[in-house]
């Protein structure tokens, strides 16, 4: 069933999505991203792209053993609060990610800006 949301590693070459402008995080802390991209890579690892709140664009790893931290059900598009904390040997990893808003409920700001002005 998570296979449903990602990419298979063929399917990621056929698209045109650049993920050579994506890069790991390095900070720890929670922060509020957007899914841009997920695929599957070797060893069943699922890879997400996501971009930050602050324009970052970030690609992160997760494996099966922690079930994906909550990624791999979460579709492409949707507003996610990620949590990065070392592991026991000192690596910064994904360690838990929320859905804060799947795709169909984000509105963009020119719609924000309609709907506000409709309301008076």
């Amino acid at each position: 069933m998570a296979q449903q949301n990602a990419l298979s590693r063929r399917q990621f070459k056929e698209t045109e999505f650049n993920g050579m402008d994506y890069i790991f995080n390095y900070q720890p802390g929670e922060f509020v991203a957007t899914i841009d991209c997920k695929r599957w890579g070797k060893r069943k690892k699922l890879i997400t792209y996501m971009t930050f709140t602050d324009g970052r664009r970030v690609v992160a790893p997760t494996w099966p053993r922690s079930r994906y931290e909550g990624l791999a059900n979460m579709k492409v598009g949707s507003r996610i609060r990620v949590l990065y904390e070392e592991n026991r040997s000192g690596t910064l990893c994904i360690r838990r990610a929320v859905l804060l808003a799947e795709p169909s409920e984000i509105i963009s700001r020119s719609e924000l800006i309609q709907l506000m002005e409709q309301r008076g």
